[in-house]
């Protein structure tokens, strides 16, 4: 599973403004999928590298290196424990 909901739940029970949110669930969204489309169902069984294979992803958007940062710190704080090293 991946959660999503639910932690997307305790962001708003953590007062985080509407605008973070919506932020954090356009990132989670683009992981499951990126997850789904390698056959990855449960978010705990993704290795290192499927992650880093995500977050070099989003480099290639082209986005600007703040927002790629903020999206490395979102996704570290999704993952959790899971997060060491990124």
């Amino acid at each position: 599973m991946f959660f999503t909901k639910e932690f997307l739940q305790h962001l708003k029970e953590a007062l985080c403004s509407s605008k973070t949110i919506t932020n954090y669930s356009y990132l989670l969204h683009k992981l499951k999928d990126y997850f789904q489309i390698r056959g990855i169902t449960e978010v705990q069984s993704a290795s290192t590298e499927i992650i880093y294979g995500f977050l070099k992803e989003i480099k290639s958007r082209k986005c600007s290196d703040r927002e790629y940062c903020m999206n490395v710190s979102k996704l570290r704080k999704y993952l959790g424990n899971r997060s060491q090293g990124l």
